[in-house]
């Protein structure tokens, strides 16, 4: 029997559904049914059954169910301790983040902190908000950063911080005359959008359904240079963080508020639910939530 099989069973037990479970674990679904089926031979008992409401745990299933927590709860805490002890005593948090949201932090008070702490060392790692979620439930990190809140089923998400939401757009585009403009004077633009593997490319196209259009996207990009060189080309808009605004200024480029702000750059920590965090990701995690 193996981890990975016990959290393929309290996934599927979870959402009720294979093929949830299959998308949430990033595997195919006949991959992870596979899985269960061996786990059930390996018990000689069925684990589910199925239903008009889906996916159901047998009896056996409900007891191994409780099981399988504890199970998982302890390997979660050795593998902490683990990753602690083996950098010779040098107590290790790693911190994932997408990109751009550390320069909202006061470094100087990161520095501070680490003073503090001689002893514990932060390593930040950058990607896809997608990305930090996986790795976070994996515990590939400890604690991470992301846009919005997503997989509540697995993960902790306590509120950091958010930006006014800006357009930035070359000053040649006839809404660079004005001061502010709304989420409606946005529906024949062109847009330039981060990949789908940030959560604000699905928070952008929810503002703009909001507004009642679906936005015409000129690219997809989460690469800032290429942004900036389409935006001096003036080859279409992006909706921005306004705190941020100034990685993609240049001459020709303006920003402009929006007055009905849809708030689509707001950051969030990130833990592990159910995860006990050592002595060092608390503190750390504390440190970062008082910076809020």
């Amino acid at each position: 029997m193996e981890i990975r099989q016990i959290e393929y069973f309290l996934m599927v037990a979870d959402s009720h559904s294979f093929s949830k479970a299959a998308k949430n674990a990033f595997i195919s679904q006949q991959a992870l049914s596979k899985s269960i089926k061996n786990l059930e031979g390996e018990l000689k008992v069925p684990l589910f059954k199925r239903t008009h409401a889906g996916v159901q745990l047998t009896s056996f299933g409900s007891v191994f169910f409780e099981r399988a927590i504890k199970i998982i709860d302890i390997t979660d805490e050795i593998s902490s301790t683990f990753v602690e002890m083996d950098k010779q005593g040098k107590r290790v948090v790693r911190l994932g983040t997408p990109l751009g949201i550390l320069r909202t932090i006061d470094i100087e008070k990161l520095y501070e902190f680490q003073n503090l702490h001689p002893d514990w060392e932060l390593s930040i790692h950058e990607g896809t908000d997608s990305a930090i979620e996986n790795a976070i439930i994996n515990m590939e990190f400890d604690i991470g950063f992301v846009m919005g809140n997503g997989d509540m089923q697995h993960l902790n998400y306590d509120y950091f911080n958010r930006s006014d939401t800006a357009v930035i757009m070359h000053e040649d585009n006839p809404l660079a005359l004005r001061s502010s403009v709304s989420m409606k004077d946005l529906r024949n633009e062109g847009f330039l959008i981060c990949t789908s593997d940030f959560n604000a490319h699905q928070r952008i196209m929810s503002a703009c359904a909001d507004a009642g259009f679906s936005p015409r996207i000129e690219y997809l990009t989460s690469d800032i240079l290429l942004t900036k060189e389409l935006l001096k080309n003036n080859k279409g808009i992006i909706i921005y963080p306004a705190k941020v605004a100034d990685d993609l200024s240049e001459p020709n480029i303006v920003s402009r508020p929006i007055v009905d702000d849809p708030y689509i750059y707001t950051v969030y920590i990130i833990t592990k639910k159910g995860r006990k965090l050592s002595e060092a990701q608390n503190a750390v995690r504390q440190f970062l939530l008082d910076l809020a």
